[in-house]
């Protein structure tokens, strides 16, 4: 097919989506042309390309598409988890959120032990034991910060990074498990609504993190 029919034939879709959608960007374009044309096709031929969602949907019509997405990414998110133990094993590291602190400290210098804890959005309680299972066995240290004295800062040690670059190579064998199953096309068009969705909570959590549920749920659904 050449690029001018290849343009003719994506032009109406264009202009139906920018009836129905006003201040919208090609991440919004990509995401309802990919289930405009997916919505087109049989149930049959569906099931051949490993759809889910309609199976899910008719077993359990009452479950709304929010609550079958959440649960598909704890799954995902179980299933990372498991794969990294495996990953792990032999090593002190023992959970994903070692790697993340040491992964950041390999390329991030001068982060004090709340900087590190909030780049990774985990609670302070956690973190700091997490930094201090790290600082047991070796793997990073504390030093003095110049510009706060109730501070401390945290870096690698040597043996924190020679083991934080041996295990970066597991870990990319564990992501590429993870998307295994899926064509290049369908990897970037996940990765396009996932950047989406993350960076919306990114600024969501800045927001709200210190407000209920409900006050979240009120501000951004009602």
């Amino acid at each position: 097919m050449g690029k001018f029919e290849l343009l003719n034939k994506i032009i109406p879709y264009i202009d139906e989506f920018e009836k129905q959608h006003q201040n919208a960007d090609i991440n919004d374009f990509n995401v309802w042309l990919n289930k405009k044309l997916n919505g087109s096709i049989s149930e049959t031929e569906k099931k051949q390309k490993g759809g889910i969602l309609p199976e899910i949907m008719e077993n359990l019509p009452d479950l709304s598409k929010d609550i079958i997405i959440s649960n598909q990414l704890r799954y995902l998110f179980k299933y990372s988890n498991l794969y990294t133990k495996k990953a792990l094993e032999g090593t002190n590291l023992k959970t994903i959120n070692d790697i993340a602190f040491l992964g950041t400290l390999l390329v991030e210098k001068n982060l004090s032990k709340s900087e590190l804890i909030n780049k990774h959005v985990t609670e302070i309680t956690s973190g700091t034991e997490v930094i201090k299972r790290l600082n047991k066995f070796g793997l990073l240290q504390d030093y003095k910060n110049e510009k706060d004295g109730r501070s401390k800062k945290v870096q690698l040690t040597e043996e924190g990074r020679e083991l934080i670059i041996e295990i970066l190579h597991e870990v990319d064998k564990v992501s590429q498990i993870l998307t295994a199953g899926l064509s290049d096309n369908e990897k970037e068009q996940l990765l396009t609504t996932l950047v989406k969705l993350r960076k919306f909570h990114d600024n969501l959590y800045q927001k709200f993190k210190k407000n209920s549920i409900e006050d979240i749920f009120d501000a951004i659904i009602k």
